[in-house]
């Protein structure tokens, strides 16, 4: 019976993860972050130390980030829309870890709004007549 060293099974176990993290992630490159994040920091004229310093990780994370070595995780992310003063869901969008917004029609977000303002009955009332126009356009 032939033993396999630990460290060899180690080794192809990180290769999984990495894999694994690369489909999680799968919606932006590890070239996109960085990017996205260059496009942040120049923004502010911030540089390395200051965004590791306001998002409490280490330069040498935000470095790897920023050389497209390394994606963020959920609580970096957290970190460092914290610390660029912008919606989690931004800075998860642009690491991957959420899907980026499909294209939406002309006119939704706001039709969503005014919907959202009226009350129960009135929303009922509305659904039925956006049914029967769909159904009287075919």
């Amino acid at each position: 019976m032939q033993r396999v060293a630990p460290l060899k099974i180690f080794s192809e176990s990180l290769k999984f993860v990495s894999s694994l993290t690369t489909t999680i992630h799968g919606m932006a490159t590890k070239d996109e972050f960085a990017e996205w994040l260059r496009q942040e920091l120049q923004k502010r004229g911030w540089d390395q130390a200051e965004l590791a310093t306001l998002s409490q990780t280490s330069t040498a994370l935000i470095s790897r980030m920023l050389s497209a070595e390394r994606l963020p995780g959920a609580v970096v992310a957290r970190r460092l829309a914290r610390a660029l003063h912008l919606a989690p869901e931004e800075v998860f969008r642009a690491a991957g870890i959420l899907p980026r917004p499909v294209p939406q029609p002309q006119g939704l977000e706001e039709l969503v709004h005014l919907f959202t303002e009226l009350g129960d009955d009135d929303r009922h009332k509305l659904l039925a007549v956006a049914r029967a126009f769909r159904t009287l356009m075919g």
